[in-house]
Protein backbone atom coordinates (compact mmCIF):
# COMPACT_ATOMS: atom_id res chain seq x y z
CA UNK A 1 0.00 0.00 0.00
CA UNK A 2 1.30 3.11 -0.61
CA UNK A 3 2.03 5.72 2.19
CA UNK A 4 3.49 9.22 2.34
CA UNK A 5 6.66 8.36 2.18
CA UNK A 6 6.32 5.72 -0.22
CA UNK A 7 4.80 2.00 -0.11
CA UNK A 8 4.67 -0.82 2.59
CA UNK A 9 4.88 -4.37 1.16
CA UNK A 10 3.19 -6.99 3.51
CA UNK A 11 4.27 -10.58 2.37
CA UNK A 12 2.32 -13.96 3.11
CA UNK A 13 4.36 -17.65 2.36
CA UNK A 14 2.94 -20.59 2.76
CA UNK A 15 4.76 -22.79 5.31
CA UNK A 16 5.05 -25.42 2.77
CA UNK A 17 7.30 -23.05 0.78
CA UNK A 18 9.05 -22.48 3.35
CA UNK A 19 10.51 -25.96 4.46
CA UNK A 20 12.42 -27.13 5.58
CA UNK A 21 13.20 -23.85 7.79
CA UNK A 22 12.35 -24.78 11.16
CA UNK A 23 9.46 -22.20 11.85
CA UNK A 24 10.45 -20.89 15.32
CA UNK A 25 11.86 -18.15 17.23
CA UNK A 26 15.51 -18.19 17.33
CA UNK A 27 15.89 -19.58 13.49
CA UNK A 28 17.87 -18.04 10.76
CA UNK A 29 18.07 -18.41 6.96
CA UNK A 30 19.12 -16.48 4.35
CA UNK A 31 16.49 -14.36 2.32
CA UNK A 32 16.14 -12.28 -1.09
CA UNK A 33 13.58 -10.38 -2.05
CA UNK A 34 13.37 -8.68 -5.68
CA UNK A 35 10.31 -6.45 -6.35
CA UNK A 36 10.33 -4.96 -9.72
CA UNK A 37 8.47 -1.98 -10.88
CA UNK A 38 6.58 -3.39 -14.20
CA UNK A 39 4.56 -0.96 -16.19
CA UNK A 40 4.03 -2.92 -19.32
CA UNK A 41 7.35 -1.29 -21.22
CA UNK A 42 9.87 -3.47 -19.19
CA UNK A 43 11.33 -3.13 -15.43
CA UNK A 44 11.74 0.58 -15.07
CA UNK A 45 13.10 0.44 -11.61
CA UNK A 46 13.08 -2.52 -9.05
CA UNK A 47 13.99 -2.96 -5.01
CA UNK A 48 15.92 -5.46 -3.72
CA UNK A 49 17.46 -6.32 -0.13
CA UNK A 50 20.76 -6.73 -1.86
CA UNK A 51 23.94 -4.50 -2.10
CA UNK A 52 23.21 -1.36 -4.38
CA UNK A 53 23.88 -2.57 -7.91
CA UNK A 54 23.12 -6.20 -6.99
CA UNK A 55 20.13 -8.51 -7.35
CA UNK A 56 19.21 -11.55 -5.44
CA UNK A 57 18.20 -14.18 -7.99
CA UNK A 58 20.87 -17.17 -7.61
CA UNK A 59 22.82 -15.07 -5.76
CA UNK A 60 22.10 -16.45 -2.01
CA UNK A 61 25.74 -14.94 -0.99
CA UNK A 62 24.34 -11.94 -0.91
CA UNK A 63 21.16 -12.85 0.89
CA UNK A 64 20.70 -10.50 4.11
CA UNK A 65 19.67 -13.03 7.49
CA UNK A 66 16.14 -13.12 8.09
CA UNK A 67 16.25 -14.00 11.98
CA UNK A 68 12.62 -15.14 13.11
CA UNK A 69 10.79 -13.46 16.65
CA UNK A 70 8.02 -13.26 18.40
Amino acid sequence: RETSGGYIYEIGFPKRYLQPIDLKRGTTMGFGLFISDHDGVGVVQSLTLTPEGTACYMKPHLWPLLILAD
